[in-house]
Protein backbone atom coordinates (compact mmCIF):
# COMPACT_ATOMS: atom_id res chain seq x y z
CA UNK A 1 0.00 0.00 0.00
CA UNK A 2 2.89 2.53 0.71
CA UNK A 3 4.13 1.91 -2.78
CA UNK A 4 -0.02 3.92 -4.18
CA UNK A 5 1.40 7.21 -1.60
CA UNK A 6 2.35 9.72 -3.39
CA UNK A 7 6.06 11.45 -2.74
CA UNK A 8 4.95 14.91 -0.90
CA UNK A 9 5.74 17.51 -3.47
CA UNK A 10 2.75 15.17 -6.06
CA UNK A 11 0.42 15.06 -2.84
CA UNK A 12 0.88 18.89 -2.43
CA UNK A 13 -0.31 19.38 -6.20
CA UNK A 14 -3.11 16.79 -6.09
CA UNK A 15 -4.63 18.52 -2.97
CA UNK A 16 -3.93 21.80 -4.59
CA UNK A 17 -5.87 20.90 -7.37
CA UNK A 18 -8.76 19.09 -5.56
CA UNK A 19 -9.20 22.16 -3.52
CA UNK A 20 -9.56 24.41 -6.70
CA UNK A 21 -12.22 21.93 -7.75
CA UNK A 22 -14.05 22.32 -4.67
CA UNK A 23 -13.79 25.98 -4.65
CA UNK A 24 -15.19 25.96 -7.91
CA UNK A 25 -17.82 23.66 -7.39
CA UNK A 26 -18.87 25.77 -4.22
CA UNK A 27 -18.87 29.30 -6.03
CA UNK A 28 -21.25 27.51 -8.76
CA UNK A 29 -23.70 25.44 -6.62
CA UNK A 30 -23.21 26.96 -3.47
CA UNK A 31 -22.09 25.24 0.00
CA UNK A 32 -24.00 22.06 -0.16
CA UNK A 33 -22.25 20.89 -3.56
CA UNK A 34 -20.07 19.37 -1.12
CA UNK A 35 -21.93 17.13 0.91
CA UNK A 36 -21.91 17.31 4.78
CA UNK A 37 -20.04 13.48 4.71
CA UNK A 38 -17.45 15.26 2.65
CA UNK A 39 -17.29 18.21 4.60
CA UNK A 40 -16.54 16.43 8.56
CA UNK A 41 -13.64 14.10 6.73
CA UNK A 42 -12.11 17.65 5.30
CA UNK A 43 -12.31 19.06 8.59
CA UNK A 44 -11.23 15.86 11.03
CA UNK A 45 -8.21 15.12 8.68
CA UNK A 46 -7.65 18.86 8.70
CA UNK A 47 -7.90 19.20 12.83
CA UNK A 48 -5.07 15.87 13.02
CA UNK A 49 -3.15 17.50 10.54
CA UNK A 50 -2.93 21.47 12.30
CA UNK A 51 -2.83 19.61 15.57
CA UNK A 52 -0.42 17.13 15.23
CA UNK A 53 2.24 20.02 13.45
CA UNK A 54 1.59 22.72 15.95
CA UNK A 55 2.05 19.88 18.76
CA UNK A 56 5.12 19.41 17.25
CA UNK A 57 6.55 22.72 16.74
CA UNK A 58 4.94 24.96 13.85
CA UNK A 59 3.56 28.08 14.52
CA UNK A 60 1.20 29.18 11.68
CA UNK A 61 -2.71 29.64 11.98
CA UNK A 62 -4.94 27.09 10.39
CA UNK A 63 -6.30 29.40 7.55
CA UNK A 64 -4.40 31.53 5.08
CA UNK A 65 -4.10 32.58 1.61
CA UNK A 66 -6.95 32.96 0.06
CA UNK A 67 -9.30 31.29 1.80
CA UNK A 68 -9.68 33.49 4.52
CA UNK A 69 -12.38 32.85 6.62
CA UNK A 70 -15.05 35.32 8.25
CA UNK A 71 -15.48 36.15 12.21
CA UNK A 72 -19.01 33.40 11.56
CA UNK A 73 -16.99 30.97 9.90
CA UNK A 74 -14.36 30.65 12.61
CA UNK A 75 -17.16 30.72 15.23
CA UNK A 76 -19.52 27.67 13.46
CA UNK A 77 -16.61 25.98 13.13
CA UNK A 78 -15.06 26.42 16.57
CA UNK A 79 -18.36 25.31 18.62
CA UNK A 80 -19.00 22.74 16.47
CA UNK A 81 -15.30 21.47 16.87
CA UNK A 82 -15.70 21.85 20.58
CA UNK A 83 -18.92 19.88 20.43
CA UNK A 84 -17.74 17.36 18.44
CA UNK A 85 -14.85 16.90 20.87
CA UNK A 86 -17.43 17.16 24.30
CA UNK A 87 -15.39 19.78 25.60
CA UNK A 88 -17.29 22.96 26.63
CA UNK A 89 -16.06 26.50 25.66
CA UNK A 90 -15.05 27.05 29.65
CA UNK A 91 -12.83 23.69 29.12
CA UNK A 92 -11.20 25.42 26.17
CA UNK A 93 -10.47 28.69 27.94
CA UNK A 94 -8.45 26.20 30.85
CA UNK A 95 -6.66 24.37 28.72
CA UNK A 96 -5.25 27.91 26.46
CA UNK A 97 -4.63 29.78 29.64
CA UNK A 98 -2.71 26.57 30.90
CA UNK A 99 -1.02 25.73 27.89
CA UNK A 100 -0.65 29.56 26.04
CA UNK A 101 -1.48 28.24 23.13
Amino acid sequence: MSGDIPNPDELARQVDELIKKLDAAVLAGGPFAVSPDTVQNLMGLSCRLYGAQINKGETYLPVGGHNAITADDALFACSGLLEAANLSPFEFGMWKNHTGR
